[in-house]
């Protein structure tokens, strides 16, 4: 499915109407009950960490990325720090709903707050596919738990390692209509990762990039991404940075 230059203006400029129907409504209200169930959590995790480190920092050389930095963080802190906000879950959620991809790609599962609005989005179409990407196996595991407990576990598939382990099958195997890109906040695996998934997005598909005013780094590759060859229309809501590939 495609987004015609109509419906991506209004998406640029406003969204959707900002009334939701019942049904979604009520997705939205289960999502944010789950959300709420994990800042709640005494949980500790452990895991290694194979992103940029946390914003605001000089962040972590690409050795550091490569070999994973060991963290333990609480499941709440996590949560609330890096799971995406509902006004960001709502603008991903409105982007599938009107968009209407068969199959999607999402790089950065964290414990499943935003895979679960995508996902909401395809149920309600009634069609599409999410595989989601998740570094750390205890996240990607409370994530697959929330999904299931959301009985949205059909519409996605959560697959937990390192991005550059686990994309080149998925690519290898699947065209995309749409995908999400975040995690591993840096300037050169983001301009990577988008390099390696435009040529398996279809004409007219959207690609999406988390947090491109994270950095220097990342206000660099996101102006680099947005002024490519081949993409139609680009834009930007809530820290999310959007490119629909040109027909």
């Amino acid at each position: 499915m495609t987004l015609g230059a109509a419906k991506l203006a209004r998406m640029r400029l406003f969204g959707r109407s900002p009334r939701l129907s019942s049904e979604e409504q009520a997705f939205v209200d289960r999502i944010e009950a789950e959300r709420a169930a994990l800042e709640r959590s005494e949980e500790t995790v452990e895991y290694l960490d194979f992103g940029a480190g946390p914003t605001g920092t000089t962040g972590r050389t690409a050795d550091e990325m490569e070999r994973g930095t060991p963290v333990t963080r609480r499941i709440a802190e996590v949560c609330r720090t890096s799971s995406k906000p509902p006004r960001a879950g709502r603008v991903l959620f409105e982007l599938v709903r009107d968009h209407r991809p068969e199959t999607c790609l999402e790089l950065g599962t964290c414990l499943g707050i935003s895979a679960a609005y995508q996902a909401a989005a395809l149920e309600l179409n009634g069609s599409g596919f999410l595989y989601t990407l998740e570094g750390a196996p205890p996240l990607a595991e409370r994530a697959r738990g929330v999904l299931e407990r959301l009985r949205l576990a059909d519409r996605v598939e959560v697959r937990a390692g390192r991005f550059v382990d686990l994309l080149p099958d998925l690519l290898s195997r699947h065209e995309f209509d749409y995908a999400f890109v975040d995690g591993h906040h840096d300037e050169r695996a983001t301009l990577d990762y988008f390099d390696a998934i435009r040529p398996r997005v279809r004409p007219g598909g959207v690609i999406a990039f988390d947090d491109v005013e994270w950095s220097d780094g990342m206000r660099r590759a996101w102006d680099a991404i947005r002024t490519s060859d081949g993409v139609g229309s680009s834009w930007k809501r809530h820290g999310i940075g959007f490119v629909a590939l040109a027909s």
